[in-house]
């Protein structure tokens, strides 16, 4: 009912073993899971047979960590990624770096800050703080402060921790302790 042929299976292996290589932080059973689905239009059972599979064979192992269970990429499996890599095709690899927005060479695409002052006609400054990722703007933000003073401190602070300062807006946004 569910069968593959040899090469697909390989190929569908090979793919699981990259995407836990590329992956900027260890993935869940649950997780890969998900992407393979949602991605990759893998079945569920198929993929979790596969992951017995490849610990079976040492190629990745299982971690528990807080109740889950985390799959980690073994030294075996990185050799054999290694030697087969060339039999996942571009596209797939394309793929799966945009699902973690990597750049071509695996590597994580950075993240892009802009702070941007407007003057205003009562002396006040609008200052506009983004965080764009793959060109999209993820965060946008506008502040009205006093003076240019001021403005440049914020502008400052956002270009050199943007991910502190989204973090805490976010955090405090979502927070459900009552407010004033």
């Amino acid at each position: 009912m569910f069968q593959n042929n040899s090469e697909d299976v390989a190929k569908q292996k090979l793919l699981l073993l990259y995407i836990l290589k590329v992956s900027p932080e260890p993935l869940s059973k649950e997780r890969i899971a998900e992407l393979l689905i949602d991605n990759f239009n893998m079945n569920f059972f198929i993929i979790q047979q596969y992951i017995s599979e490849l610990s079976d064979g040492s190629f990745i192992r299982i971690e528990e960590n807080d109740h889950t269970s985390l799959l980690v990429l073994e030294e075996s499996g990185t050799e054999s990624l290694d030697y087969f890599e060339s039999k996942i095709t571009d596209s797939i690899i394309s793929k799966v770096h945009s699902i973690f927005s990597l750049d071509s060479l695996g590597d994580p695409v950075p993240v892009q800050t802009e702070a941007t002052l407007y003057p205003r006609d009562n002396g006040e400054i609008n200052v506009n703080l983004k965080l764009i990722e793959q060109g999209e703007t993820v965060f946008s933000l506008y502040i009205s402060v006093p003076n240019e003073e001021q403005a440049t401190l914020l502008m400052h602070k956002w270009e050199n921790s943007p991910e502190y300062y989204y973090k805490s807006i976010i955090e405090l946004l979502i927070d459900d302790k009552p407010t004033i």
